[in-house]
């Protein structure tokens, strides 16, 4: 294929993609991320009503691939809003109804494209498979009236997420 029309095609791409970004907002103060999950190392702290321009949500919709500005990285849609007939509408709620587009997370591609420059770069082995978060301590259902087979509560001073 000749150079010129691998650049065209290329130039293309990038326009349609810039153009299917969405704007939305945080709704509080927000750690940007280096990948989508809380264990990813903090790029940004973004403030609350920050404007963003969404790349796109994993099929999910709970984590979104953000540029904010002139940083990349990832957000739990649960802090984004769309603006939507003069308000705003929570993203993780209404995202696939509002057309933002589902994206995948592929962890070496991502961070050689974005994140070369920070220090945790280097650390690969321990990013590419982050740390699974602490277990949550589930309380499971007792039938009415059934009183003595109640599990016992959790130790105090735990933080329950």
């Amino acid at each position: 294929m000749p150079l010129k029309r691998t650049f065209s095609l290329l130039a293309l791409c990038l326009w349609v993609c810039a153009a299917t970004a969405q704007t939305a907002y945080t709704t509080k103060t927000v750690n940007l991320r280096s990948g989508p999950d809380r264990t990813y190392p903090v790029v940004a702290v973004l403030s609350p009503h920050t404007p963003l321009a969404v790349q796109g949500c994993l099929a999910d919709f709970r984590w979104c691939d953000v540029i904010a500005g002139g940083q990349r990285g990832w957000l739990y849609a649960g802090n984004i809003e769309l603006p939507y007939e003069g308000g705003f509408v929570p993203l993780r709620e209404q995202g696939a109804q509002m057309g933002v587009a589902v994206v995948s997370f592929v962890f070496i591609d991502y961070w050689g494209e974005h994140y070369r420059h920070y220090p945790w770069f280097g650390d690969h082995d321990r990013w590419a498979h982050p740390p699974a978060p602490p277990p949550r301590h589930v309380i499971p259902p007792v039938p009415a009236g059934d009183e003595r087979r109640r599990p016992p509560k959790p130790p105090q001073g735990d933080a329950v997420r």
